[in-house]
């Protein structure tokens, strides 16, 4: 089944194209940084996942102080339209473990990545990986660019090479871009055949 999900549907204007973000990693070196509200806890609630886990569709969704949203929503899209980030793309849709595959399979690099300097923000590995939550960005840039954020920025690791490899409290696991591209693109197609 699907469960009810609200959908806000939202229409903005781009002032100029030609400094359109991107949410592809861009350059070998960049630093990968994890830019987030301070109220961005990462959470399973009301997931499928979470019902996978046998836990309760129900709960508690994370909360959001949308005055800290919109501003760090504001920095976020100034660093872009200034040219100060390569990358930016948001933790939504299946979370950092997600977001960060997406930044790989769009600019066909890898990156390693690092998530034990986020481990305090929740403490079930699970949800650091595929938690959701409001106002939080996986963005790449030079580490001089993102020292400009403050404690916002979490450096997590760099841009580089043809694999994305995770590492964290409880170890590490890789995988090569051509083969996330692959499934990325079959993505549902395989789950119904």
């Amino acid at each position: 089944p699907i469960y009810p999900t609200p959908v806000v549907g939202m229409v903005g204007e781009l002032p100029d194209a030609a400094r359109a973000g991107r949410l592809g990693f861009a350059r070998e070196g960049d630093t990968v940084a994890l830019i987030a509200a301070a109220c961005w806890v990462p959470s399973l609630a009301a997931s499928e996942l979470a019902k996978l886990r046998g836990e309760p569709i129900a709960g508690d969704l994370p909360h959001a102080d949308l005055g800290e949203l919109h501003m760090t929503h504001a920095a976020i899209r100034q660093a872009v339209r200034s040219g100060a980030l390569r990358s930016a793309h948001d933790v939504a849709e299946g979370g950092l473990a997600i977001a960060l595959a997406e930044c790989c399979i769009a600019g066909q690099v890898g990156a390693n990545v690092d998530v034990t300097p986020l481990a305090a923000r929740t403490q079930d590995p699970m949800a650091l990986l595929f938690g959701e939550g409001p106002g939080a960005f996986v963005v790449s840039g030079p580490a001089a660019t993102l020292r400009a954020f403050g404690g916002a920025a979490v450096a997590l690791g760099t841009v580089g090479g043809d694999r994305l490899t995770l590492s964290g409290p409880r170890g590490e696991g890789s995988i090569a871009i051509e083969a996330l591209s692959q499934v990325h693109a079959r993505g549902l197609a395989d789950l119904l055949e």
